[in-house]
């Protein structure tokens, strides 16, 4: 009796749960229905287009929708725009969020105007993302007095981060120091070629090109290979050492087996506009350098790590730290140890990046990403103007989430706790090896890799 009378309950509760899912299909909770984004372009908005929009995606059973502010072209299609957070706008925004408020539908906003990413007018340069730039000057050991040229940076913002003087190996030699002629093909000629020729046989044991060639975030991987790399003694029979890899930033730089040769030349299919740019380098550098340094996240760095041989490196303790001997105007002024040295000044300026596609008036800076204070600033204004737009509207009821669409923002590679954070989070001095990130090799070839890991 007590088996019959659980089967029955059994049969009763699965007859009860078909019965439910039967009903949650033919009208689905509110939890369960779609939500839709409704992009208001441009300022092309009217009472009249909300109340039609809404009331449509309420009746055909849509429970929500994402508000994104946003422009793909500068058209207006009403007889008065809506300028993004105007008091008109803002009136028309809390109509909007009251009347789904009143339908039970959910309402949700980008994380900034546009969809990406986090960015807007009120963003200061001092809170945008940033980016580690430097400049090298060479130099012989002795008294210097010097002026040290200042990075290439965003003339809105930039910041001096450090001076670090780099003994320079022996054997590297500029091509100029070398005497080297750098020559071209006719700008027609495809494929097109540019050419270091030297005036007796040089070993070459790496190469940066900047060619105008991307590899695209999007692409399967490997990086496509279009340009190879050639040697000659002659100058007219050439033999092909290897294939370059497109980089995923402006410099690609890639270490090559030691070759020997006068002529040093890649041919590759010439872009219409650029003017393509070559350096050659008679010691190792960093394979794939730019990229290991952040300036973008290929995710397959580790099968392309750096080789060289102990003397060909620059020991940690080669690496001095001549912050305190550079003045206000840029005067560096030491009595350098014998030898040639390299001078790199580094600093950090905007990476320029803005939000998009957003309208004229909705349009800045990206904030910073790893800047904690700078992103809550950032949060903290976004919010309130929608707390203002809604007339306290937000939260459980009304505007209930913030969206984050689709990261399209770029890279950033420094920050001003960048030292402090890295000390703590990885346990040693990030500044000595912050020419690792321009291509050298401090204390061994597995050292540098592993900093930039860190990194």
């Amino acid at each position: 009796m007590r088996l019959k009378l659980f089967i029955l309950l059994q049969l009763l509760a699965m007859l009860a749960t078909a019965q439910e899912l039967m009903t949650g299909f033919q009208e689905p909770p509110q939890v369960a229905r779609p939500r839709v984004w409704w992009h208001w372009m441009n300022g092309n908005i009217t009472r009249d287009g909300i109340d039609k929009d809404i009331a449509w995606m309420h009746r055909v059973g849509i429970s929500g929708f994402h508000c994104f502010d946003a422009a793909f072209w500068g058209k207006s299609i009403v007889e008065n725009r809506l300028v993004y957070m105007s008091p008109e706008w803002q009136e028309e925004f809390r109509h909007a969020v009251s009347m789904a408020d009143s339908l039970g539908m959910e309402v949700a906003v980008a994380s900034c105007p546009g969809w990406s990413n986090t960015g807007g007018p009120w963003v200061k340069p001092e809170q945008a993302m940033k980016r580690l730039v430097w400049s090298e000057t060479r130099v012989k050991g002795g008294k210097l007095s010097i002026s040290l040229p200042e990075p290439n940076r965003d003339e809105r913002w930039y910041a001096d981060i450090c001076v670090l003087a780099v003994k320079a190996n022996p054997a590297d030699k500029t091509m100029e120091k070398l005497g080297a002629t750098f020559t071209t093909s006719d700008s027609l000629q495809q494929p097109y070629w540019v050419q270091y020729q030297f005036k007796k046989p040089t070993v070459i044991k790496a190469l940066s090109i900047k060619d105008g060639n991307y590899r695209s975030i999007w692409a399967a991987q490997p990086a496509p290979v279009t340009k190879w790399l050639e040697v000659s003694d002659d100058g007219v029979t050439f033999r092909r050492v290897c294939g370059i890899p497109h980089g995923s930033v402006g410099w690609q730089t890639i270490d090559i087996e030691p070759t020997r040769g006068r002529y040093f030349r890649i041919t590759f299919e010439r872009k219409p506009g650029i003017t393509p740019q070559l350096k050659l380098y008679t010691t190792p550098r960093i394979n794939h350098a730019e990229e290991k340094a952040g300036f973008a996240s290929p995710s397959d760095m580790m099968d392309f790590l750096t080789t060289a041989e102990a003397g060909e490196t620059i020991q940690l303790t080669n690496v001095i730290d001549v912050t305190d001997r550079v003045d206000d105007n840029g005067i560096l002024t030491w009595k350098a140890p014998k030898g040639d040295w390299k001078i790199y000044r580094f600093g950090y300026t905007l990476t320029g990046k803005e939000n998009h596609p957003a309208s004229p008036e909705a349009t800045g800076l990206e904030v910073s990403k790893i800047d904690k204070q700078a992103f809550t600033d950032f949060l903290e204004y976004y919010l309130n103007t929608y707390h203002e737009a809604t007339g306290g509207l937000m939260g459980e009821r009304g505007l209930h989430y913030l969206l984050i669409d689709s990261y399209e923002a770029g890279w950033e590679t420094w920050c001003a706790r960048m030292p402090q954070e890295f000390e703590q989070r990885r346990g040693y001095n990030l500044m000595p090896w912050l020419p690792v990130l321009t291509g050298e090799i401090i204390g061994s070839a597995e050292q540098s890799e592993e900093f930039l890991y860190d990194w």
